[in-house]
């Protein structure tokens, strides 16, 4: 199986170092730069023949696969996870109160809970859609990274030591 994913477009939260979360964010209006990546993501995908499109339900990402013309179904399952206590407040912020464990061992954060539910989905996600040759989704920091990890380490061990940056395709091979 191959999956494609697609980090949703920039909101304002996004340029002030806000984490997210399940906040329900709009993306920025009339923004260069997110029209710089709409052309950019626009010509990648158009390599890309997915067999579907899964879009997590939160407003950035459905207004990201709407803004690139896709048809898509809605699939709870790669919506981005909580970040508690932390959801709009400065990454930074995080960080210093995290440290080691938000890069080396997310499951042994603050954040342990949320980290298993993300962990919990990914692998729910992987199991439901096994048998589909390509995918594509449009989803989240946070669940494309755990993705990942799990994908090339069966773990979400070092998940936060990888960047997804907005707008970006990234395409993974599922054995």
């Amino acid at each position: 199986m191959t999956i494609h994913a697609i980090r949703h477009l920039r909101t304002s939260w996004n340029d002030e170092g806000l984490m997210q979360g399940l906040t329900d964010i709009e993306l920025l209006e009339s923004d260069a730069l997110n029209n710089s990546l709409i052309a950019s993501i626009s010509d990648e995908l158009e390599q890309v023949k997915p067999d579907l499109v899964l879009v997590s339900p939160l407003k950035r990402a459905v207004q990201t696969a709407d803004r690139l013309g896709l048809d898509y179904s809605i699939e709870p399952l790669v919506s981005e996870m909580s970040f508690g206590r932390f959801e709009g407040l400065p990454k930074t912020q995080m960080l210093d109160e995290m440290s080691d464990s938000w890069l080396g061992d997310p499951l042994a954060s603050d954040l342990k809970g949320e980290f298993e539910q993300l962990e919990i989905r990914i692998r729910l996600f992987l199991e439901k859609y096994e048998m589909n040759l390509i995918i594509l989704i449009v989803s989240h920091g946070a669940f494309i990274r755990g993705l990942i990890s799990i994908i090339n380490s069966g773990s979400l061990t070092g998940m936060n030591e990888r960047i997804v940056e907005n707008g970006k395709l990234i395409t993974m091979q599922v054995d």
